[in-house]
């Protein structure tokens, strides 16, 4: 009994030490005295309470909250994105939370896993923390221009149905897993949300984008940025490093030669280690034409990474726009397309005793394929090789290696192969009384060696013509079947094309060897048409291929199907039975007659078919299997689309497009495991390429053709980069002093905040028509004040803001200093609200500096024109010399 009472009050007391924490509300922290959310995870004590509770938002799906501030306790409820609570006590970095709304919702939760403050992380100078949406120097994952936030930090998380677009900017609440190394950054579109509001348009649901991945973001905790001069007289170059932009000015002190390896002292010696192309990042500036476009009002201007205190030395910036040049990437692709127009032809032919009155047949037939490929070729002007090899196959009972021999490997020598089509001669002179082709014949043996163990090249367009009288008459030497065939001729890419030779006779045993060539090689291309068909199908479902190319290709490969499905017509005893077009063929030549006369046109118009002949990895990039007539055009920009080389859009530097293609080359490579990445991979290699890929050579040539291949789908996209750079704001040099700077330094300004600036300006300007004197300086400075901390009531004037001076507060709100150096903007706010102003000062100068100040803001705050709207808010570039 007296256990019973025990484990019964011990479980109330548990009950009750559990909803404790729910009889008191913890204020919020002063959300303008802390910057950072980390200021608070590690407080004890926190100051400057506001008198409202302090909400929470669960800053992630699957926040857990615990019944003890411990994560191996008992989970008491897993949140939802952006799910509210009020939090009730603090324990290290731990809060205990209660949801309003529904109270047995409540658990102790990571603080890290909450957004605790109403605005973005502010630097020490109430800075907003900025992610700009880019394009990392890198393979892109996910859609070029547009990214969608995610409910968590981590890979599978579920999109947030928002979206976030290229180069668009957006405030930071949160990084994961640290500031320093962030993996995501959580994004709002404001710098602030109200959060007692629901469904508002201030709303946290309303301002949280979601977690972003943090490589496709770069992060900006300043306003300046540069922007080229207009004014300019010399071209600016952005080098790569430090070192090569002082070696260069430092010895080109009187002229702008354009730089390169070889005229810069810091990369010539060390120019093993160098490549002329790694100098410069971009080049807006092509030779001595200086680009004086416009920018945008909207073009996101050069972030100002690393800032040096003497104009006369590199600044890091961050160029956002940077696009490859078009016209390279295509000359590029060209010469990739002219490499696949590799052709590769194997002349397979039965060389065994029923053969033997038709091999000079069979010479000729191939000798006529290659005059009529060469003539094409000229005629079309195209650039590869084009190479024929040649080999037999006898019958099982030839002593091996005889049952398959290879004539002359693939070569563009065509003299020679000439000359070795001339040598094939049978093995055995003897055979079945009246039937030549009694012995079985290693057909299959002889396309499976042909297709294993000829010296194709990798990309090639690859043809096996075969050239027989009679069918594969195995009988149980071998266990091939034409399954077995399609599928490596399918896993090869190869096509295939059989010639059969028929003659007029009444040798039942030849008449049956003919018919079963013919149902054979029917099979065979039936068979591998429906292998084809399934991956095609394949690629359809895992969305590999557009929906309409897909139609295409299955319309071609079911009428193939369907007219090489039926080999009834095998069974006669005198017609032939062709089927099929280019790719996979059967045709028939007839001995009978005058055969002589009429076999060249007959030949003449296959070899036209099959020079037409591509791979299948090409009809897959180009549409329908017959419509391969006509060469198909490098897809690429219009002229009058290509964008010029502006300083808003620069174009990257060769030698920077060239890394970048080896770049997302090596990525894609490491992900061959991926499915998706390989079925795409498969596309663009081909299989052969992809099982040889540990080669060194095959890795490189595979390595350059993937990145090339995404690149140009990027370009589609109309993809921009981003990549850093090191720049002058001044052209060094004595005899350049005078000329105007080469970079412009510009400040981001919202409109509500040259509107708060111009508040005070203005009732200075119109009430006391731009006079200070000590009857007025205490009011316009207290509004001064006012307007820069961005409140209206003196009460917030607290203390430390009282001690500060004008020009302190100026450079602590906006992060830049004041042009104007009076001793007037020195003072704190204190010593002139007391009366303590320094005798001797020309107030007549701080008069007209802070009049002229007013007019240059006033006319920015109307020229609407300059201004652009992110996510519903103004905002406007402003030359940092025009602002007070």
């Amino acid at each position: 009994m007296v256990k019973r009472l025990n484990d019964q009050l011990f479980f109330l007391l548990a009950i009750f030490m559990f909803i404790t924490p729910a009889l008191a509300r913890m204020n919020a922290p002063d959300p303008y005295l802390y910057k950072r959310p980390s200021e608070i995870w590690d407080k004890d004590k926190i100051e400057g309470m506001m008198m409202n509770p302090w909400v929470v938002f669960a800053a992630r799906e699957g926040l857990r909250l615990y019944q003890q501030a411990d994560e191996t306790s008992r989970v008491t409820y897993t949140a939802l994105f952006l799910d509210k609570f009020e939090v009730t006590q603090k324990k290290g970095r731990y809060i205990f939370v209660e949801n309003d709304a529904a109270p047995e919702i409540k658990g102790w939760g990571r603080i890290e896993q909450f957004i605790i403050l109403p605005h973005a992380i502010k630097t020490v100078h109430s800075i907003t923390h900025k992610a700009v949406l880019i394009n990392k120097l890198k393979r892109i994952q996910g859609s070029v221009n547009v990214v969608n936030p995610l409910n968590a930090p981590h890979q599978k998380a579920t999109p947030t149905a928002k979206e976030l677009k290229i180069l668009e900017f957006a405030n930071i609440y949160l990084y994961y897993p640290s500031e320093r190394n962030p993996t995501y950054v959580l994004l709002g579109k404001k710098p602030f949300f109200y959060p007692f509001e629901e469904n508002a348009i201030g709303s946290v649901e309303n301002t949280i984008l979601g977690w972003v991945p943090a490589e496709r973001v770069f992060t900006w905790d300043t306003r300046e940025a540069f922007q080229p001069s207009h004014d300019r007289k010399h071209p600016i170059y952005y080098f790569s490093n430090k070192e090569d932009i002082e070696s260069y000015y430092n010895s080109h002190p009187k002229d702008d030669t354009f730089p390169t390896c070889e005229n810069v002292p810091s990369c010539k010696d060390n120019l093993k280690n160098r490549q002329n192309s790694e100098l410069l990042v971009v080049s807006p500036d092509m030779g001595n034409k200086i680009d004086h476009s416009p920018w945008p009002p909207e073009a996101f201007r050069y972030a100002i990474l690393e800032q040096s205190t003497d104009p006369n030395k590199p600044f890091l910036i961050g160029v956002p726009g940077a696009t490859p040049d078009v016209s390279r990437i295509t000359q590029h692709i060209e010469k990739q397309s002219q490499v696949s127009e590799i052709r590769d032809v194997v002349f397979l032919i039965d060389a065994t005793k029923s053969m033997e009155p038709y091999l000079v047949l069979a010479g000729k037939i191939a000798k006529e394929i290659m005059d009529q490929f060469r003539l094409k070729k000229e005629k079309l002007k195209e650039i590869g090789d084009l190479r024929f090899g040649a080999a037999v196959y006898r019958d099982y009972a030839d002593e091996l290696p005889y049952q398959y021999e290879v004539v002359e490997d693939l070569t563009t020598q065509v003299r020679l192969m000439k000359k070795r089509l001339e040598t094939i001669s049978i093995r055995r002179n003897f055979e079945r009384p009246n039937d030549p082709a009694y012995y079985p014949e290693a057909v299959f043996q002889g396309i499976i060696h042909s297709i294993r163990g000829m010296n194709w090249k990798q990309g090639s367009r690859k043809l096996i013509i075969h050239i027989g009288d009679a069918g594969n008459h195995s009988r149980g030497q071998d266990r091939y079947k034409e399954k077995d065939i399609a599928k490596m001729l399918v896993e090869q890419d190869i096509s295939y094309s059989a010639i059969l030779i028929t003659s007029e006779t009444e040798n039942q045993g030849r008449i049956s060897a003919r018919k079963l060539f013919c149902k054979q090689t029917r099979t065979i291309i039936n068979e591998t048409a429906q292998l084809w068909w399934e991956e095609v199908a394949k690629m359809e479902n895992d969305r590999i291929l557009p929906a309409e190319k897909v139609i295409e290709i299955k319309e071609d490969l079911e009428k193939l199907i369907d007219s090489s499905g039926d080999t009834d017509c095998c069974k006669s005893d005198l017609s032939c039975c062709p089927c099929g077009d280019r790719r996979w063929t059967l045709r028939c030549v007839s001995t009978d007659h005058d055969y002589e006369r009429t076999i060249s046109k007959q030949i003449d118009k296959l070899a036209n078919q099959l020079f037409e002949v591509k791979s299948m990895l090409e009809i897959f990039r180009t549409g329908r299997i017959p419509s391969l007539a006509k060469k198909e055009p490098i897809v690429t920009q219009p002229e009058t689309q290509q964008k010029p080389s502006v300083s808003y859009r620069p174009q990257l530097m060769p030698g920077v497009v060239k890394s970048l293609v080896n770049r997302i080359g090596e990525d894609l490579i490491s992900r061959l495991n991926d499915a998706e990445v390989r079925n795409k991979a498969v596309l663009v290699l081909g299989n052969e390429m992809i099982k040889n890929i540990e080669n060194p050579e095959v890795r490189k040539e595979a390595v350059d053709k993937l990145g090339t291949h995404e690149l140009s789908k990027y370009l589609k996209a109309d993809a921009q980069f981003f990549t850093r750079a090191y720049v002058m704001l001044k052209r060094p040099g004595k005899g350049y002093q005078n000329d105007p700077d080469q970079m412009t330094k510009m400040v981001i300004f919202q409109r509500k905040e040259l509107e708060r600036l111009l508040q005070p300006l203005t009732i200075f300007k119109e009430k006391y028509h731009c006079q200070l004197h000590p009857g007025n300086i205490k009011r316009i400075w207290r509004d001064f004040m006012l307007a820069i901390i961005g409140e209206s009531d003196e009460e917030y004037i607290d203390p430390e803001i009282k001690n500060a001076s004008f020009e302190e507060l100026y450079k602590q709100q906006y992060g830049i200093a004041l042009r104007k150096k009076h001793p007037l903007l020195k003072i704190s706010y204190a010593n002139i609200d007391a009366g303590m102003i320094p005798t001797g000062i020309d107030i007549g100068a701080l008069q007209k500096y802070l009049c002229n100040s007013q007019q240059q803001l006033k006319k920015l705050y109307d020229s609407n024109e300059r201004f652009f709207k992110v996510f519903g808010d103004e905002y406007i570039w402003v030359e940092a010399d025009v602002l007070p």
